[in-house]
C-alpha cells in the first residue's frame, strides 16, 4: 500500500475493515464450540459412538491449529484479498458441507474443510487490522478484534444448544451461510461518498 493510497482512504474505512474482519473472525471462533452441545444430537441421528463422534471436534481443532502457521506464507505469495476471500469462501463451504452431511466421515471431512479456512481467517483478519490501522491506534483497534475473538466460543454452546432444540443440528452450521455470504460481498463493495471514490480491495492488495 501506497502512501497515496491511505491519504485517500475516506475515515471511516478502517473502521469498515474492522468490522469486516471481526464478523468472518466470529464467525470462525464460533465453530470451535458451537458443536459441542450438538454432539448428542449427532450421535443419535447417525448411530454412532462417543469415541467416533469426538473427531468432530478434534478433527477441526487440527486443522484449525496446523493451517494459522502457514497463513504467513500463503500471504506473501497471494496477497491479502486472494487468502482473506478464498478463506472466506472455503469456510463457508465446509459449513455446507457440514449441514448436508450424510454420515460421520462425510461431516468430519467437511468439518476439516471448514477448519482450513477458518484457521487461515484468524491471523489473516490481525494482520489487515495492523496494516490498516495506524500504530498509535493499533493497540486498541486488537484489542477491539480480540473482543470477537473471544465472544465466538463463548457463546457458540448457548447458541449452539439454542439452534440444535429448534432447528435440529444442522443449523448450526448452515446458520454461516448467510453471515459468510453478506461478508463476502462487504469485501467488495465501493465505499463512495461526495469526496471519495474508494473500492475496499485496495486494501486487499497489500
Amino acid at each position: 500500500m501506497t502512501s497515496s493510497d491511505k491519504q485517500t482512504r475516506p475515515d471511516n474505512y478502517k473502521w469498515i475493515v474492522m468490522g469486516i474482519v471481526m464478523a468472518g473472525t466470529l464467525m470462525a471462533t464460533l465453530d470451535s464450540s458451537i458443536v459441542n452441545v450438538s454432539i448428542p444430537a449427532i450421535m443419535a441421528d447417525f448411530g454412532v459412538s462417543v469415541d467416533d463422534i469426538e473427531w468432530v471436534i478434534t478433527g477441526y481443532m487440527i486443522a484449525f491449529a496446523t493451517l494459522m502457521p502457514l497463513t504467513a506464507w500463503f500471504r506473501n505469495r497471494v496477497g491479502y484479498k486472494s487468502l482473506f476471500i478464498a478463506s472466506l469462501v472455503v469456510f463457508t463451504a465446509g459449513s455446507l458441507l457440514c449441514g448436508l452431511a450424510w454420515n460421520l466421515p462425510s461431516l468430519i471431512v467437511a468439518r476439516v474443510i471448514q477448519a482450513l479456512g477458518g484457521g487461515a481467517i484468524t491471523p489473516t483478519a490481525m494482520a489487515m487490522i495492523t496494516e490498516v490501522f495506524e500504530p498509535h491506534e493499533r493497540g486498541k483497534a486488537i484489542g477491539i478484534w480480540g473482543m470477537g475473538v473471544i465472544m465466538g466460543p463463548a457463546i457458540g454452546p448457548t447458541i449452539g444448544g439454542y439452534l440444535t432444540n429448534h432447528f435440529g443440528w444442522r443449523s448450526i452450521f448452515l446458520v454461516n451461510l448467510p453471515i459468510g455470504i453478506i461478508v463476502f460481498f462487504l469485501t467488495r463493495r465501493e465505499n463512495k461518498s461526495k469526496k471519495y471514490k474508494y473500492n475496499l480491495n485496495c486494501f486487499f492488495q497489500l
